[in-house]
């Protein structure tokens, strides 16, 4: 740009470096409040996931208690129909009905 240009053309050319140094000091002023908040953004978004990820390692534990009971509740009701079987006949009965109205099952 070494060149003389007509008072209109540098006018027009001071006009638009203007408005481009005003882009530019606008752009430069804005840069680092848009860095610090999808910083902010990306924190919040790792805390939420860290949240999630500690609900469902919960949930999935419970569900695993939740297992472990209920076999051991079947086990248990094994072995209550293991000593029924030893018991004489008359008694065996009663146990029986007991034992399967207690685990949710009726007989008809």
């Amino acid at each position: 740009m070494g060149d003389v240009l007509p008072p209109k053309r540098q006018a027009v050319v001071d006009r638009l470096r203007r408005r481009i140094e005003s882009y530019r000091r606008r752009q430069s002023d804005c840069i680092p409040r848009f860095d610090q908040s999808f910083n902010g953004l990306c924190e919040q978004n790792i805390q939420e996931t860290l949240v999630l990820k500690q609900r469902f390692l919960e949930s999935k534990a419970k569900r695993a208690a939740k297992k472990t009971d209920k076999k051991q509740d079947n086990s248990n009701n094994l072995h209550t129909v293991w000593e029924i079987c030893s018991m004489p006949p008359n008694l065996a009965g009663s146990c029986i009905k007991h034992v399967l109205q207690k685990s949710g099952h009726f007989l008809a």
